[in-house]
């Protein structure tokens, strides 16, 4: 993502008047997504060239949490606090965004998507984005994988003497894991993007959709 930061600076003026441009806000995980792969690519392509639909942000250094905001109100010590300060935190953009801030705040791997589709055209959107390959280096699989490798001789027969984990889910993966599935042949990794959650403009509401694991939020 680095090179896209560097190509692709942040703008939180017109991220904020995007926001209010469009008519809803949802927040994707790409931390399991192919990003150097051609079919990822195109996917955002298409995204890009609909322009009156679909807008996506990535910032770095979580910059898009602050810009949305992480709490109702700040309390009056908050309110004297500078970007930098120890407890700096940002109020609401708009009503209820601090919750939208909270899921971009607990994850890093964090993108936004301003739409005018509605939620099942827009997660229609996100499932067109699939791919099936080896797990890499680094990655994190969404199962657990235990193979029969550690062996003994018994006269002339190899015997499997108990169970080897391969690779954990939600545990990042060794280069010997990726090489020993990628040796065996097994593909066991579907790169998706994970949508999260989502704000409706109008209603100000914010909807939690399955996760990993539920994003606890400030009050």
């Amino acid at each position: 993502m680095r090179k896209y930061y560097r190509k692709t600076p942040f703008d939180e003026k017109s991220f904020h008047e995007d926001i209010l441009n469009y008519g809803s806000l949802y927040v994707f995980c790409y931390g399991y997504a192919n990003l150097e792969s051609y079919t990822y690519k195109d996917f955002m392509q298409s995204l890009a060239e609909d322009r009156s639909n679909y807008k996506v942000y990535f910032a770095p250094n979580k910059a898009l949490a602050y810009s949305v905001g992480l709490v109702k109100e700040l309390t009056p010590e908050q309110q004297n606090l500078k970007p930098g300060d120890l407890g700096y935190i940002t109020k609401e953009f708009d009503t209820g965004l601090h919750e939208i801030g909270c899921m971009l705040d607990e994850d890093e791997c964090t993108g936004v998507l301003l739409t005018n589709k509605n939620e099942e055209e827009v997660l229609s959107k996100f499932r067109e984005y699939k791919e099936f390959d080896f797990v890499k280096p680094g990655s994190t699989p969404m199962e657990t994988l235990k193979l029969g490798m550690p062996v003994k001789l018994s006269g002339q027969d190899i015997q499997l003497t108990e169970r080897f984990v391969v690779c954990e889910v939600k545990k990042r993966v060794t280069e010997e894991a990726s090489q020993i599935l990628e040796l065996l042949g097994i593909k066991m990794f579907d790169f998706v993007l994970l949508p999260m959650g989502c704000w409706i403009r109008t209603t100000k509401i914010t909807r939690h959709f399955p996760y990993l694991s539920e994003v606890p939020c400030r009050d």
